[in-house]
């Protein structure tokens, strides 16, 4: 199943913040408390329960209560990392294209081993005992084993980036609707 990241105005009124987006990267490297992300930011703690509040509303940051410590963190949402990390999708595709190059090359590979290399190779036959040998050029068809490892190879790397690229773990179809 995949997810939508939909970027309406909430997201961009969260976002229209050079504070809000220093936020969001600072909750990126890690869950923070209040105090933490206050200490990081040099903000006063109302100023930066405003802004969690903002971030909070289009679901981009979420917070995580221990009951035990009372402690409360603040963390990014799969929506929020979708929002500051855009460049998955650039990602995605160049593994894609790799994943193409690398089957076509394999391709490549296993059809150069199959057709094979044909060498001239000289060869001495003996006509009969006592007369020297006669000198013939035979051709033969020569299979490069190294063209078939290559081939493999190539062909499991494709596959390793087909798994990736079909692996539904965080997987996100960017969609982006402007609502009024």
């Amino acid at each position: 199943m995949e997810d939508e990241l939909v970027i309406d105005k909430n997201i961009i009124k969260a976002l229209n913040s050079s504070t809000r987006i220093k936020i969001l990267k600072t909750l990126n490297e890690r869950n923070k408390t209040l105090a933490k992300i206050s200490r990081e930011l040099n903000l006063s703690k109302p100023t930066l329960l405003e802004h969690l509040e903002i971030l909070s509303d289009p679901k981009l940051i979420a917070k995580i209560e221990r009951s035990k410590s009372n402690i409360v963190y603040y963390t990014l949402t799969h929506k929020g990392r979708g929002v500051l990390n855009p460049s998955e999708r650039i990602k995605v595709m160049l593994l894609l294209m790799s994943t193409i190059l690398s089957l076509i090359v394999s391709i490549f590979e296993f059809l150069k081993f199959v057709s094979g290399k044909k060498m001239k190779v000289v060869k001495e036959f003996l006509k009969a005992p006592g007369q020297p040998p006669v000198q013939k050029e035979i051709e033969i068809l020569y299979h490069d084993p190294i063209d078939a490892a290559a081939g493999i190879i190539l062909l499991l790397l494709a596959c390793l980036a087909i798994y990736i690229l079909l692996k539904p773990k965080d997987r996100m179809k960017l969609r982006v609707i402007f609502v009024r």
